[in-house]
């Protein structure tokens, strides 16, 4: 990558739920989800051939868990999502001056989470009744670690393999409480019972030069 170099990067890859920053008894997000979708754009402008700095634009999707909901879904219709938009400010490093070249980056900035959880109990109108319909659209701080390869294919143009770690921290367990008219009972529905939405991306993608900031 040259001095002064502008690179978009579309990335594409797959999105693992994780359960860093939960204790060892406690629901984490690999939990309740399952493997999704990822994939994201990067403007990188190099300051010199070894680093880069820009932002990027994200989107993650991961459908939920049966093995954690199976309670729910024997008990009438459900429907859950987890998806969520990133804006984050990056960060890379590329050591070396071969054609394969080892990668680390950071980044930094703001999740926009949507989550969806739709259940329509069989028992509607009733004492049993636990029907909910519960929707997120919360904005929160994230950070990220990533490790990676370049691999130089063309004039201008790089194909990368990472490997990312997302935190998304501050993020609290929800549960609803209902009580049953007759019997007093309480019941307990787990809306958000996983706090954090830690995860893991596993990407590839193709850096393009677009254009020169630097004229020599």
């Amino acid at each position: 990558m040259g001095f002064g170099q502008i690179y978009v990067a579309p990335k594409i890859g797959i999105n693992i739920p994780c359960h860093i920053g939960r204790e060892t008894d406690e629901i984490g997000f690999n939990d309740v989800a399952s493997n999704g979708f990822t994939a994201s754009l990067e403007g990188l402008w190099m300051q010199n051939p070894q680093v880069g700095v820009g932002g990027e634009l994200g989107y993650m999707t991961n459908p939920y868990k049966e093995q954690f909901w199976g309670n729910l879904i024997t008990r009438g219709s459900f429907e859950a999502s987890y998806k969520a938009f990133s804006a984050m400010g990056v960060g890379r490093l590329f050591i070396g001056e071969r054609r394969l070249k080892p990668m680390l980056g950071v980044a930094a900035g703001a999740y926009l989470i949507k989550n969806n959880l739709n259940f329509e109990s069989k028992w509607q109108g009733t004492g049993k009744d636990e029907s909910v319909n519960y929707k997120t659209n919360i904005i929160n701080p994230a950070y990220s670690g990533e490790i990676g390869l370049l691999y130089h294919v063309g004039n201008k143009s790089f194909v990368s393999i990472s490997v990312r770690l997302n935190i998304i921290p501050r993020l609290k367990e929800e549960i609803k409480t209902t009580t049953d008219p007759y019997t007093f009972e309480e019941r307990h529905i787990a809306l958000n019972p996983h706090g954090n939405e830690n995860n893991i991306e596993f990407k590839v993608g193709i850096y393009f030069g677009v254009r020169d900031r630097i004229k020599k």
